[in-house]
C-alpha cells in the first residue's frame, strides 16, 4: 500500500538530493565557466540582499556572488 507519509518521505529524499547536487555544482565548476551560463542567475533575486537574515544570505550565497568576468 502507498500512503501519504511514504510519498512525502520520497519527496523529502528527492529534495535533499536535489539540494546536494545544486550545492555541489555551484561550489565546484559552474562559477569558473567562461560562457554566458555563468550569468544565468543574475537578476534572479530582486530583494535587496542587505535585508536578508544572516541564515538566508548563507543559503543563497551562490546566487549572490558575482561571477568572474
Amino acid at each position: 500500500d502507498v500512503n501519504a507519509e511514504a510519498v512525502l518521505q520520497i519527496i523529502r529524499q528527492n529534495v535533499a538530493m536535489a539540494k546536494a547536487m545544486i550545492s555541489h555544482a555551484v561550489s565546484t565548476e559552474i562559477l569558473t565557466f567562461r560562457c554566458d551560463c555563468r550569468k544565468a542567475a543574475q537578476g534572479a533575486i530582486l530583494t535587496d540582499p542587505n535585508s536578508f537574515p544572516k541564515e538566508t544570505k548563507k543559503s543563497l550565497a551562490f546566487l549572490l556572488k558575482k561571477p568572474p568576468e
